[in-house]
């Protein structure tokens, strides 16, 4: 069925009403500007809201809660936000972030029991859920469950998924990790394989969708369900060659269900931000979309560690398209990044108080060997305090990335633009960062970069 304008309708008036839309009918909220688009089976109060105001296209969004392997993908200190190496980031790394997550989508708290996780962390999930509206919320818990018996852990599990569910949320959990490097397969071990079983069933019953992650990090040389310890930090949590792992493997499981809108990447040279007519193009000074430059780097951009040089990927239809490349060095901190200065505030045609940006690239790593970290970043100033939004580290942990040959789509957490300070001037700014420690090595492309809005303030 083609899709038709429905006229009318506040969105109070939508919501009391609450109709079942035709598949593929179009509603406008006249208040708001808020659009949902109908599938013939879903109340207006239950569908997604399609484009939102000033935002650009909305994509489904998700949601993360359990303990600390849950935490690993997030972090906030001070202005700074942080996507970390945790798996479900690298999995949207993988996929190209079909959907969308940040930083405060990430409910976990270290040290949680699952009961914990039911009592603090569904209660915040179902008030955000109010306006966020989550598809899917990524679990993982039941590793401080070891002192509760086997009955309470399963009861407490089933009510869990129950909750979730009643908000409308799918529920994805990846089951309790192996734990420990001890010499004997103890209750709490023999337990939690019994609570991952009983995950599985109730994902054959279509309560969950269950991703058995045990391949990725079960010792397999004893009988006593350790943890294997090269995927591991502390025979406890992820290492960065554990995420990357169960992120990929995360990728190939639930991608499809995730959907294929992945982050838009220029095509165009012309591309670039306008406020009216194109609000949500590049925002950059001076912007060169396709990164067509210089020899050692886009002419708009600035570069330094390794060797950089201008390349070039074939496109389907025969034209050429510039890339960048970096061949890196050893124990070097290498950059790409470009940053738009506005002479005290920003002009009525540039950026806003209250704007939503992000940055993105598309990296290709060929033969990497000692990579500490690989970042994308986005960074504003209101004249006299900076806030940057990193996507690939927690600012701290220097363990090196896995070696070998691989593709990501980094991101950074959204950056809101704060209000002007009344002196100096205002920058926005974004920047990848490759660090190799002692024998670092390899070849990286970056294929795309830019820095877009996703929200315009007026």
């Amino acid at each position: 069925m083609s899709n038709v304008l429905v006229n009318g309708g506040t969105a109070l008036e939508w919501s009391v009403e609450n109709p079942i839309l035709p598949d593929g009918v179009i509603g406008i909220e006249s208040d708001t500007n808020k659009i949902k688009i109908g599938d013939g089976m879903t109340t207006w109060n239950a569908l997604i809201y399609f484009i939102t105001g000033n935002s650009f296209l909305q994509k489904q969004n998700i949601c993360v809660a359990g303990d600390s392997t849950a935490n690993q993908n997030t972090a906030k200190s001070g202005n700074n936000t942080y996507f970390k190496n945790g798996p479900v980031v690298i999995m949207l790394d993988y996929l190209g972030w079909p959907v969308n997550f940040d930083h405060d989508d990430n409910y976990g708290v270290g040290g949680s029991t699952t009961r914990e996780c039911i009592d603090v962390q569904l209660p915040l999930i179902k008030e955000a859920n109010k306006t966020k509206q989550y598809k899917y919320c990524f679990v993982s818990t039941g590793t401080n469950d070891g002192d509760k018996t086997l009955a309470t852990r399963l009861s407490d599990t089933l009510e869990l998924v129950t909750e979730i569910r009643k908000m409308g949320i799918i529920p994805v959990s990846v089951g309790i990790r192996p734990k420990g490097a001890d010499a004997a397969d103890t209750t709490q071990k023999q337990n939690a394989r019994s609570v991952n079983k009983y995950l599985y069933q109730l994902a054959g019953m279509g309560y969950l969708i269950y991703v058995d992650v045990t391949s990725v990090y079960a010792d397999i040389s004893t009988a006593f369900g350790n943890m294997l310890t090269a995927t591991s930090n502390d025979n406890l949590h992820p290492n960065f060659w554990g995420a990357m792992l169960e992120g990929k493997l995360l990728a190939d499981t639930v991608g499809s269900l995730l959907g294929v809108n992945t982050l838009k990447f220029a095509t165009e040279q012309a591309d670039g931000f306008d406020r009216l007519e194109n609000p949500y193009g590049i925002t950059q000074a001076s912007p060169n979309p396709l990164l067509i430059g210089g020899t050692t780097a886009p002419s708009n951009m600035g570069s330094s560690g390794g060797t950089w040089s201008k390349s070039t990927f074939a496109l389907a239809n025969g034209q050429t398209r510039a890339s960048v490349q970096c061949i890196l060095a050893a124990s070097t901190t290498h950059y790409l990044f470009q940053t738009w200065t506005a002479t005290g505030n920003w002009t009525a045609s540039q950026m806003k108080y209250g704007d939503i940006v992000e940055a993105y690239a598309k990296i290709k790593v060929v033969d990497g060997v000692n990579i500490q970290r690989i970042v994308v970043y986005a960074s504003e100033s209101d004249g006299t305090t900076t806030s940057i939004a990193y996507g690939g580290t927690d600012g701290t942990t220097t363990a090196n990335l896995p070696d070998g040959t691989y593709t990501l789509i980094r991101k950074s957490p959204r950056l809101i633009l704060k209000p002007y300070a009344g002196t100096g001037n205002r920058t926005v700014s974004m920047r990848i960062q490759l660090i190799t420690s002692s024998g670092g090595s390899g070849t990286v492309t970056i294929e795309g970069f830019e820095l877009r809005p996703v929200y315009l303030s007026d």
